[in-house]
């Protein structure tokens, strides 16, 4: 949802005062979807704007930016922010999909598109590359695993100054209003956004097998995103995931803020004075 935040913000499609007025808790855009709705987990009636439907996760909301946005727009929004193209570095990461065929040829996928599912494929490293460039001005860096490699930008200026700090108040307000419990925390901003894949679904009334999500950081100190993915939620309560992500940043945050340690060049060995013969 916040890849969908940014390029319907990029587009101008939204902005943070603008609202789509949803009412209930299905919606479908008209007859020709047939007996297809979306469906949303919290019922709030009447105008939602981008920070209330991050809080809320609402699925209807950014299903209609989604729709909004063209389905060409939004393929191309989606790949400027590095999603279905071949991650560089010098670790194997998995390459994204957008869909199957590589464009949007139903309303219906392009909506459910906008919420994440529809045939979205991520990797949690890239989710954390690209929350990354969101609190990195825009920059998405290119992923390295050893100290020593240089730094190195992959997508540069994904959006405005501006833009991201909409997306970044949005994601603020899914831990003060919604995750507080679990995620929020006395000495830290947490600031981030859940997710849910689901698996081994064949119909709309199925229950699915889900894989739950957050991804997010300390907007005070955003030296670390993490990305957390938890296998078979389903059954494990709402804030699982949520609350494995709060311990997570008390063990990082024991000993004080998290900083990052850079590797310093190793001193030369001292030379040793030469033995002296008898």
């Amino acid at each position: 949802k916040a890849l969908t935040a940014i390029v319907g913000l990029n587009e101008g499609v939204i902005t943070p005062q603008s609202t789509y007025n949803i009412q209930g808790k299905q919606w479908q855009k008209d007859s020709s979807w047939g007996g297809y709705r979306i469906s949303r987990v919290i019922e709030n009636n009447g105008p939602i704007n981008l920070s209330k439907a991050m809080a809320d996760s609402d699925n209807i909301y950014f299903a209609r930016v989604a729709l909004d946005t063209g389905a060409d727009k939004f393929l191309a929004g989606l790949k400027a922010l590095g999603m279905s193209e071949a991650v560089p570095g010098d670790y194997p990461f998995y390459t994204s999909q957008i869909t199957n065929s590589g464009v949007f040829d139903n309303e219906i996928l392009l909506a459910d598109s906008g919420y994440g599912q529809g045939e979205i494929l991520v990797s949690p490293a890239q989710m954390a590359m690209i929350y990354g460039g969101i609190v990195n001005k825009g920059n998405i860096m290119k992923p390295q695993m050893l100290l020593e490699a240089e730094d190195e930008v992959w997508k540069e200026n994904i959006s405005s100054l501006e833009h991201l700090d909409d997306v970044k108040a949005s994601l603020r307000r899914v831990v003060t209003d919604t995750y507080a419990g679990p995620i929020g925390r006395s000495f830290a901003e947490m600031a981030g956004k859940s997710g849910t894949a689901e698996f081994n679904k064949t119909s709309q009334d199925q229950k699915a097998d889900t894989r739950g999500w957050f991804v997010g950081y300390d907007q005070a100190n955003p030296n670390l995103v993490l990305a957390l993915t938890v296998n078979n939620v389903q059954d494990k309560g709402l804030h699982y995931t949520h609350s494995k992500f709060g311990r997570v940043f008390d063990g990082l945050y024991a000993d004080g803020k998290y900083e990052v340690v850079q590797p310093q060049p190793e001193e030369p060995a001292a030379e040793q004075p030469a033995a002296e013969e008898p």
